[in-house]
């Protein structure tokens, strides 16, 4: 949630918080500072993350100013949280190989022998993925 105020996100890390589970959350923090809650608790995203990513966008998630149009455009929120989460993905691949593990990674299917890795790994993993079950 890049501006972190919608109920839907405190929610969410509210059940995971009282689950036990620890929240980690993408956020644009200057625009989490800038906006106030929407969740009757009054709490924003980053106030229930053990961790806190901030994905750098600014107030109103806009980058590009186009003059004669009243407010910005483009985006920026989208762009970053694709690399941040591919980025933690890298990250936890290059550590599970570092401690001997091989983890179930998808290969592009437009590659020649890409489609039997896949199809080994759906079947490998086949006892995780509820939809198969």
């Amino acid at each position: 949630s890049t501006s972190g105020r919608n109920a839907v996100v405190i929610d969410m890390a509210l059940a995971a918080r009282g689950r036990g589970i620890r929240v980690i959350g993408i956020t644009a923090l200057a625009y989490a500072r800038e906006v106030t809650s929407r969740h009757p608790s009054g709490h924003k995203l980053p106030d229930l993350c053990e961790i806190v990513i901030d994905n750098g966008a600014p107030y109103g998630d806009a980058a590009v100013e186009i003059p004669g149009f009243p407010q910005k455009t483009g985006p920026l929120s989208t762009l970053t949280g694709v690399a941040i989460v591919n980025a933690i993905v890298a990250e936890t691949v290059a550590r599970l190989v570092a401690a001997k593990v091989v983890p179930p990674v998808f290969m592009s299917a437009n590659v020649d022998g890409g489609d039997a890795h896949n199809a080994t790994q759906l079947a490998a993993n086949a006892h995780r993925i509820h939809y198969m079950n």
